[in-house]
């Protein structure tokens, strides 16, 4: 089977207006890759986001469950008459 080839420019500014034409092809599809990478890096800027604002919420109530259950303990030994 025969392989296919495009014809040869005639001159080589027809040359040059078929690199010129690929050329600006290859530059729609990059901006169109930056643009995708960009929105994807926004998605993960606000998962990281969101992912902060929940250990920073989860830290916080470990710190306050941690404050309670040391007054439960300290209001429980003296209740209990164990003393401090």
């Amino acid at each position: 089977m025969a392989t296919l080839h495009p014809p040869e420019p005639a001159s080589d500014h027809e040359a040059l207006f078929e690199i010129y034409a690929a050329v600006q092809v290859m530059q729609r599809t990059l901006d169109q890759l930056v643009e995708h990478v960009a929105s994807q890096n926004g998605r993960i800027g606000k998962l990281e986001d969101w992912r902060a604002r929940v250990m920073g919420g989860i830290k916080v109530v470990s710190v306050v469950a941690g404050v309670v259950g040391g007054v439960a303990g300290w209001l429980a030994r003296g209740l209990l008459g164990g003393g401090p």
